[in-house]
């Protein structure tokens, strides 16, 4: 006979739903019957001030591990990112859940998309310190601020709408229902919830009612980076109950590792910064191969926190001298430093344009003069998102620089798919191009320059390292000018870098352009 076992947990429709989906995690693994007991926290009750303004700590767990040390309970599942460093003696953390969707999303109505280039002022609802900071000083990049031309042509750009926040509490249904109400413009919540409810058919129903009208942005991690731990469960157990060796035993098969390695650096960055809901710093770390993505941005103490890099498997090679950086001369002139080299051999040129009314992944910015209709729009990086958005285009998301396996994760979320209108994708790219978002419409080719400076060579010997943005830059260089060979060889952290791999040739990834040039010794 299977023994019963309770499981603790709030008691909103997203702390019920992701609560039933690892009372049936367990039950299929362990053959053990499993209810939920719900529990009221003090973070449920009291929802007319930000969580920072209340006196005290721990507002959605202390009323469960009440119910947890009584025994009252045998586990509870919470949202990692809501349980402090300190926890109550004899309580233990079991498992921590895998996560997907760690972004924050931005809610908006498809009606206040079409005129939002006329709007003075954009109020986003959000509490949180961490969004307050970085919506108010971030966003407005990322709004477009006049409307998109059909025919690709060039249009001027306007003063960038101002963005403000206004307090915002309560569950996801009545947050989504106060933006549906028209008390803000927009509103931020987390990915990770929102697909949660998406995923269990009862939840589901509920959330697609509320979303009806409603448009998104997935704000990227490298300027919008999540709150520490968000979008994982933590499983914890009390250590001094009569069954805790069994229930530990239970609780574990839900640990994913590499989830693990992520929050728990997000977690002690967390602490290092002071830790408290007070906090107003995103923290993100992405696992990438057997590299760590770290990303830092926010206000800590009145100082700002930007920064971006790479914990790596093991040291970068040192860089001393010019570096060649694989971008044409005009977007290498914004790195204020010494002895760059930009390309200056590879050309890209337009093709004819297309229109297709589907979701549309662009990959550069040569792909703008293409879209002319389409239902959602998603970019490669944040570089081609903002160029979008300056010529009036509203985005939905981005690949953050990391390649197709950001998007190929955004394009299963079952909440995304809620708001778009098509499950049709395709992707705008060179000529040569492959990919495995949907189906490739060339809009650009890429060439060698018909006509290449006389230095060229010479600067090309002088370079110390090189910093590629495709393979085959790498490969028409090399044809060139064979000696590279044995320099130094760097790229970012997506399709250039699984290439470099695939071909088995040595290369070194950075986060970024700026990641390589503060590495290097001048």
């Amino acid at each position: 006979m299977p023994n019963t076992y309770k499981i603790g947990t709030r008691g909103s429709l997203l702390a019920k739903t992701q609560c039933n989906q690892i009372k049936q995690l367990l039950a299929k693994k362990t053959q053990q019957v499993y209810q939920l007991e719900f529990i009221q926290t003090q973070g449920d009750v009291q929802t007319e001030q930000p969580l920072w303004q209340l006196e005290g700590k721990d507002f959605f767990t202390k009323e469960l591990d009440a119910a947890l040390l009584k025994e009252e309970v045998d586990l509870v599942v919470h949202s990692y990112k809501d349980l402090g460093s300190e926890r109550p003696a004899g309580i233990k953390l079991g498992a921590i859940t895998e996560r997907k969707f760690s972004n924050d999303i931005l809610l908006i109505k498809k009606s206040t998309v079409e005129k939002i280039s006329g709007l003075a002022e954009l109020v986003i609802g959000t509490s949180s310190p961490r969004r307050i900071y970085n919506i108010e000083n971030f966003l407005a990049e990322y709004i477009p601020h006049q409307q998109a031309p059909k025919d690709g042509t060039e249009t001027s750009i306007k003063i960038s709408t101002k963005i403000s926040t206004k307090m915002l509490r309560g569950n996801i249904n009545t947050r989504i229902q106060k933006l549906k109400d028209d008390h803000y413009h927009g509103i931020v919540l987390a990915l990770a919830g929102l697909e949660r409810l998406a995923q269990t058919p009862a939840s589901a129903a509920q959330l697609k009612n509320l979303l009806k009208d409603l448009t998104f942005m997935v704000l990227p991690q490298s300027v919008f980076p999540s709150a520490a731990a968000q979008g994982a469960l933590g499983i914890e157990y009390y250590a001094e109950a009569k069954n805790a060796r069994e229930i530990q035993q239970f609780i574990a098969t839900q640990n994913h590792p590499d989830t693990i390695d992520e929050v728990q650096r997000e977690r002690q960055a967390f602490q290092e910064y002071g830790g408290g809901c007070h906090l107003a710093v995103g923290i993100n770390v992405r696992k990438i191969k057997n590299h760590y993505l770290h990303t830092h941005r926010g206000e800590n103490d009145g100082a700002r926190i930007d920064y971006q890099f790479l914990e790596r498997n093991q040291p970068p090679p040192k860089i001393n001298g010019k570096i060649f950086i694989g971008l044409p001369e005009e977007k290498v002139l914004k790195y204020s430093a010494q002895n760059i080299l930009a390309d200056k051999l590879m050309s890209k040129s337009r093709l004819p344009q297309v229109t297709k009314a589907e979701n549309i992944y662009t990959t550069s910015n040569y792909c703008l003069h293409a879209l002319t209709e389409y239902s959602s729009l998603w970019a490669s990086g944040v570089q081609t998102m903002k160029k979008l958005v300056s010529k009036g285009h509203w985005v939905n998301g981005c690949s953050d620089g990391l390649g197709e396996e950001v998007l190929i994760e955004l394009k299963s979320s079952q909440a995304l798919a809620l708001m778009l209108d098509t499950q049709t994708w395709c992707t705008l790219s060179h000529s040569d191009g492959k990919s495995q978002i949907g189906p490739v419409l060339p809009v650009y080719e890429r060439s060698i320059a018909l006509q290449i400076p006389d230095h060229y060579p010479t600067e090309i010997a002088a370079c110390a390292a090189f910093y590629w943005t495709s393979f085959l830059q790498y490969q028409v260089h090399l044809k060139l000018y064979p000696n590279i060979q044995q320099k130094i060889h760097c790229c970012g952290l997506g399709k250039t870098y699984d290439t470099f791999l695939e071909n088995n040739i040595s290369v070194t990834p950075f986060a970024s352009v700026q990641d390589i040039l503060n590495e290097r010794t001048l």
